[in-house]
């Protein structure tokens, strides 16, 4: 009985290692992504070492998911594999369909289009209080990942003749929005462009803070 167990894990092991090798043979060589912005590129130089734009990296892959590895731990990045097109589901929730590129393309190509790195909410946050009132203030900012933008204001105020408040649910603007180099150029609806800078990044390189006029946005902030 012992001995039929033991077989029993070998040949799972091996099952499962295969598979992993069967997809990591799949996703080998490079991907394009490319919009109104530019490309970006991730090729998969190995089983197990890739480069996203540039910036090398280790991963694993199962069937659903690519692991990479950097700074000491695993980002986990969602996948389909259809064909010719790699769905790629980055951090905050955008997906990015990669295009296979059978070209000999080399992994080091100049990247023009980041805007994939800036998704997700973002908030900023103001307030004061005394004895007799309140005020507080939060404007949140939603990337969409691929050009695009929303953002609306939210108040509340307070003090010992009543109260006040707007969800900034009647306010909501929207707008494009272009990454170039660390500079985030904003395209807003009434025609005028603004100009917000990159704050931090993640190791993966997606944004989590930005500072505009003056004030930082963050994800950590709208918690």
């Amino acid at each position: 009985m012992k001995l039929l167990f033991s077989t029993f894990l070998v040949l799972s092991f091996v099952v499962i290692v295969s598979a992993q090798n069967t997809t990591n043979k799949q996703l080998l060589g490079n991907w394009q992504y490319t919009n109104q912005y530019g490309t970006s590129t991730l090729f998969f130089q190995s089983g197990n070492q890739l480069v996203l734009d540039g910036v090398p990296a280790s991963y694993t892959a199962s069937a659903t998911v690519i692991q990479v590895f950097t700074d000491g731990q695993y980002w986990n990045y969602p996948y389909r594999l259809s064909g010719n097109v790699l769905s790629v589901t980055f951090p905050g929730g955008s997906v990015v369909n990669y295009k296979k590129n059978n070209s000999k393309t080399s992994s080091n190509t100049s990247i023009k289009g980041k805007v994939y790195l800036l998704n997700g909410t973002f908030c900023s946050y103001s307030g004061s209080s005394s004895s007799y009132s309140s005020y507080s203030s939060t404007t949140k900012v939603y990337f969409d990942g691929k050009g695009s933008f929303q953002y609306k204001s939210e108040t509340s105020f307070s003090s010992n003749d009543g109260s006040y408040s707007n969800d900034g649910n009647d306010g909501v603007s929207t707008g494009r929005y272009d990454i170039k180099g660390n500079s985030i150029v904003l395209y807003f609806p009434d025609g005028t462009t603004g100009y917000a800078d990159v704050y931090f990044k993640q190791d993966n390189g997606s944004i989590s803070e930005i500072k505009y006029d003056g004030t930082i946005y963050a994800k950590n902030l709208c918690d």
